[in-house]
């Protein structure tokens, strides 16, 4: 083996440069950057494809738990009939068979179910309403006891389905079924009725039964794009198709259910199918493989193409460069090789730029110097002091990198390939942040550092280190010397290990004042002896003599502490205490610092100045000098210091015209006067300038820091103050205006009522003295040649009602949403009569009368409960409705309606989904919404007359939440009067498909209207109502937008979706009660808005890293 090795090195050692060059340098660089560029490419394409598919696993998931939450609700939801005591009598006494009086109060109180507003049992907020379509209770002995179904073939098919699966339902001893009946192509849930009497309590009653509307399922599912990677479909155990959702056919799903796998029209599809919680359902997650990773596939592509262009343009560079550099080389050598004496004569000019040029000098100066070999090694002294500390931050433990590469290596033995890749990447970090990132780095950068050493630690020590880092945001960007943390987590792991502990626990946290910024570190390792702590923390790098300072070597305690008070001064540095759990607790601190100028024509006194205040604790980031005003002026400009310390007097200008001139321009530094005691009288005339203090001559070192000190804190509380006073204006600001229109708004379009004590509460801080009232909408129509772009001048006319209504009444509640202005119209206990009323609103009409606009007025029912507004605001819908298909009708009161034969509310869920498709620009889901009219009611394309008109007003209403303006809303405008004035009695639904087709055209070619103003909404909203069970659905509602716009605009002004932003308040509240409080991780997890604690255990460990049991171990340990 030697004889090999000395061949080798001889055989390199008779090359040329050019032969090795070529021979090795040039191959290995080029396999080298090969290996490195695969290498790269490989880790980040599997890391890429293993996002996406986890991201499309959770997505299935969180649908599946939609699902199931939804019917967890309504099981519990049903136990308010099941178990109420009428129900329960009737049943125990109606045994064998029902009596007819028991059947119709019993209906009544199925019924009275029916109709109670949905979000008084629904507890998922992704139901747009109520979903149930008819409820039916059968006795023990079979009989129907009671059902809302109309029609006597759903009762008795009803009653054959409860026959049919008695024996099923009651082998569920009363829990929840879901069951899809093929033949009616309907979805039911059953339940068992036992006896609730403690006597008797396996007694069976009947059975329960639900049939509910198939729009549950794509409710489950949500919007999203159909031409997504992702799409869904239910079926059941047997294979058979319950609703499919997804672009393939049913037989394609049926198929693709069976193998797991298939390929059709060259696209590759597979499926996540969980079974749900109820019946015998799964959901199948339907994964088109191509289009999840065609982006993946693209990046690889490029990557290839880049990689062979730049081996191509690095060989040739590196080919061409030894060229030019050879040649150089050549040139110098013979020039040397001449070269006989040490003289002038022997200097060499090569006359070319750059390396060589300096290397000539270099040997020049050399020859010049040669004599002077003392102050040759008085300059190399310096240099290697100077490298001593730089070589600090190239110092990094050998032993953790010989763990580490023992750890990739086990790794690679264990075929665990994605960690191994992930902890060399981690590595790789390391080390270029340590070799090449510059000697100050932001705080953040620090951080990754210590996240990614902590990232290899883990892999070695597993789930023995529990690790806490919660530095704030704020103070990511201050600087700090690099390697200052990383080194002090190393050593907490190091001798907790060494002390032989089962868990090791280090937390890193921040906190600041205004001077500088202190982070913790804090862990159990058992304590750091009292010698080495006492001489860290008093090590002064003034000192010539080292203290004894064993078992601190390497990157650790004193190169940190050097590096520290050598950048930042004695002040500042690392402070070691002991923790009370017997630990060790690091505090280090570095400055947030003010600037202080000194002006002094005299130098020595400058300097005697700066020297004092430097050698003081008093901090300054800088402490600045200038001879004369001119140059003062000058540093005020371009430093902005924050205090002034000015001789008065002094050449061409003095201090006086100094302060006139900082009153004047910069009122908020603060200046101090140097003065002698003949100049008393000069300074007490400074003093109306209104300069902070003045010193006097000669100068008194503990005076001029106290001045010095008071004027730090006056700015100190300056700034306290200034932010106080921010922090309030903004909240008055911000509030008072709207506050009177956030009430209205949560009571008009928030269906959860206050509670009494909270309305009670609320009125009384509004000054809201209205006990009966109706609610009044006035809505501004302009006529038809002012309809195109004319929004600004509805908004402009609603305003004028809004000032007509205030001048009747200063006080009047009301809230002004652009063309359309709610009013809370008061009464007197016994009310007012529509004729008196109508009265009052023909005068306001008659106020409101112009050429271009007409204003149709909406009138309520009388109500005396603010918690009914939500209500009273449908019935204004129904009003709005009726002005559609008769405009002769400007003032329409609700309770002139309320007799009409047809009622609107029957179809009104379906026109609020038809207008959420619009408005998203969905077209295909609104034409078939549509059609779902037809298949309904008669099976055919022809509706009532009552429900085309219904159609007509609601999408001329949908069409007007539009804001964009042009040619294609006007025809569109044209088309729908064509409808309204048609003397045809053809009420096709197929009229509309070509109007909805437009409208959606539109919606797609338009958006971004006061973005920032709904932005700042939901955020607030998000903020005040993050524990409810709250969604994007209720957010916009809130706002009054369509969700899908209210998404696109969190996402573009935010950066962020609505989900991550709900779940990063909801992280940061459970933190605070983990830490603060000792209440159950169930309960925390339903305060912050989280009902399933399994789901907030997996959220709360992606955003912290840990769990919620670990994050409090953590915090409270150091606590």
């Amino acid at each position: 083996m030697k004889v090999i090795k000395k061949k080798v090195s001889n055989f390199i050692k008779m090359l040329s440069i050019k032969q090795l060059y070529f021979t090795a340098v040039l191959p290995l660089s080029i396999i080298g950057y090969i290996l490195i560029a695969f290498s790269v490419r490989n880790v980040y394409f599997h890391q890429i494809k293993n996002t996406l598919t986890s991201e499309t696993q959770n997505a299935i998931m969180n649908k599946t738990d939609n699902f199931n939450r939804y019917f967890d609700s309504l099981y519990y939801a049903t136990d308010s009939i099941i178990y109420s005591d009428a129900t329960q009598q009737f049943l125990r006494k109606n045994l064998v068979s029902p009596s007819t009086n028991d059947q119709l109060q019993l209906a009544e109180i199925l019924n009275n179910f029916m109709n109670q507003p949905s979000d008084s049992y629904i507890i998922n907020s992704w139901t747009t309403s109520n979903p149930m379509i008819t409820i039916s209770i059968q006795n023990a002995n079979e009989d129907l006891f009671s059902t809302t179904a109309v029609y006597e073939t759903e009762r008795k098919h009803t009653s054959a389905l409860l026959s049919l699966l008695k024996n099923d339902i009651i082998s569920l001893h009363g829990q929840g079924d879901l069951y899809w009946d093929s033949q009616s192509k309907s979805l039911y849930f059953f339940r068992a009725i036992y006896n609730s009497q403690i006597s008797q309590p396996n007694q069976f009653l009947g059975l329960f039964s639900v049939r509910l509307s198939k729009r549950v399922f794509s409710d489950a599912i949500g919007y999203y794009a159909p031409s997504a990677s992702t799409s869904y479909c239910f079926a059941n155990l047997k294979g058979e198709i319950i609703s499919n959702f997804s672009l393939l056919s049913d037989s394609d799903c049926r198929e693709l259910l069976k193998k797991n796998k298939l390929t059709l029209y060259h696209y590759n599809y597979h499926i996540s199918s969980p079974k749900l919680k109820y019946g015998n359902f799964i959901l199948m997650g339907i994964v088109n493989d191509s289009k999840l990773y065609a982006g993946s596939y693209r990046l690889l592509r490029h990557l290839l193409i880049l990689t062979t262009i730049s081996l191509l343009l690095i060989t040739g560079s590196i080919t061409l460069a030894y060229g030019v550099i050879a040649n150089r080389f050549n040139q110098f050598i013979k020039k040397l090789n001449s070269t006989d004496s040490f003289g002038k004569a022997s200097f060499i000019h090569m006359n070319v730029k750059g390396e060589f040029e300096e290397l000539e000098d270099v040997y020049n100066s050399m020859l010049v110097r040669v004599s002077q070999l003392t102050s040759s090694l008085h300059a190399q002294e310096i240099a290697t002091k100077d490298a001593e500390l730089a070589s600090l931050y190239a110092q990094i433990n050998p032993h953790f990198l010989y763990n580490t590469l023992d750890c990739i290596n086990g790794l690679i033995s264990l075929q665990k390939k994605t960690e191994a890749q992930e902890a060399i990447i981690s590595l790789s970090k390391l080390l270029r942040f340590a070799i090449k990132e510059r000697n100050i780095v932001p705080l953040k950068k620090e951080l990754e550092y210590v996240r990614n050493y902590l990232f290899i630690e883990k892999i070695r020590y597993q789930n023995k280190l529990l690790v806490l880092i919660d530095v704030p945001e704020e103070l990511h960007a201050y600087t700090i010397p690099k390697l200052t943390l990383q080194p002090l987590i190393e050593n907490a792991i190091i001798h907790g290990f060494h002390n032989s502990l089962n868990e090791v626990i280090i937390a890193v946290t921040a906190d600041s004042d205004e001077k500088s910024i202190i982070l913790h570190i804090k862990d159990n390792s058992g304590g750091i002896p009292d010698e080495i702590m006492d001489n860290i923390n008093h090590w002064n790098p003034s000192d010539d003599s080292e203290k004894n300072l064993s078992g601190c070597s390497g990157v650790g305690l004193v190169n940190i502490q050097k590096r520290l008070r050598l950048t930042y001064g004695n002040n500042y540095g690392i402070t070691i205490q002991k923790n009370n759990k017997g630990g060790t607790h690091i505090l280090i601190q570095i400055p947030k610092r003010m600037k202080i100028l000194i002006i002094d024509d005299e130098e020595i006194q400058r300097r005697k100045l700066a020297r004092l205040i430097s050698e003081s604790s008093i901090s300054f980031s800088d402490i600045l000098c200038a001879p004369d005003v001119p140059g003062a002026i000058e540093i005020i400009e371009s430093q902005h210091p924050s205090i002034v310390l000015s001789d008065i007097r002094m050449p061409v200008k003095d201090g006086l015209e100094l302060t006139q001139y900082i009153q004047e321009s910069y009122p908020e530094i603060l200046v101090i006067l140097v003065t002698g005691y003949s100049e008393f009288e000069y300074a007490q005339a400074a003093i109306r300038y209104n300069v902070f203090d003045y010193i006097l001559k000669p100068i008194d070192p503990e005076s001029t820091l106290s001045c010095i000190r008071h004027a730090t804190a006056k700015l100190e509380s300056i700034k306290r103050r200034e932010n106080n006073y921010k922090v309030l204006q903004n909240y008055f600001n911000e509030n008072v205006s709207y506050i009177r229109n956030q009430f209205l708004q949560e009571l008009l379009f928030w269906p959860s009522p206050l509670s009494e004590e909270q309305l009670l509460v609320q009125k009384d801080l509004l000054h809201i003295n209205i006990t009966n009232f109706r609610l009044v909408v006035l809505k501004c129509h302009l006529h038809t040649d002012a309809v195109s772009n004319q929004i600004e001048e509805k908004y402009y006319y609603s305003h004028l009602a809004e000032l007509a209504i205030k001048k009747r009444d200063s006080e009047a509640l009301l809230y002004n949403i652009g063309d359309i202005l709610y009013w809370i119209y008061p009464s007197d206990n016994n009310g007012i009569s529509n004729y008196a009323m109508m009265k009052d609103m023909e005068l306001l009409l008659n106020e409101l009368d112009g050429n271009d606009v007409i204003f149709q007025i909406s009138i309520s029912s009388l109500s005396n409960n603010f918690n009914q507004l939500n209500t009273l605001r449908r019935q204004i819908t129904i009003c709005q409705s009726h002005y559609e298909n008769h405009s002769d009708d400007l003032i329409i009161f609700y309770d002139d309606l309320s007799t009409q034969s047809y009622d609107l509310f029957n179809v009104h869920e379906k026109t609020q989904f038809l207008s959420t498709q619009i408005l998203a620009g969905n077209t295909k889901e609104a034409i078939k919404c549509l059609d779902s009219f037809t298949s309904d009611l008669s099976g055919n394309k022809i509706i009532s007359e009552e429900i085309f008109f219904f159609l007509l007003s609601s999408i001329s209403f949908t069409l007007r939440e539009i804001s964009q303006n042009d040619d294609l809303k006007d025809e569109i405008y044209d088309k729908l009067n064509t409808l309204k004035n048609c003397t045809e009695k053809d009420f096709s639904v197929t009229r509309f498909f070509p109007i909805v087709t437009s409208i959606c055209k539109l919606v797609n070619t338009q958006y971004k209207t006061n973005g920032n103003t709904i932005v700042e909404q939901v955020l607030k909203y998000i903020k005040s109502n993050y524990n409810q069970s709250i969604s994007l659905t209720s957010v916009s509602e809130y706002v009054q937008r369509n969700p899908s716009y209210v998404s696109r605009l969190i996402r573009q002004h935010t950066g962020k979706n609505f989900t991550m932003i709900l779940t990063e308040k909801r992280v940061e509240a459970s933190k605070r009660l983990l830490k603060e409080t000792d209440k159950k991780i169930t309960d925390i997890s339903d305060l912050v808005g989280y009902p399933n604690q399994r789901y907030f255990n997996r959220v709360f460990s992606s955003y912290v890293g840990m769990a919620p049991n670990d994050y409090r171990k953590i915090t409270q340990t150091f606590d």
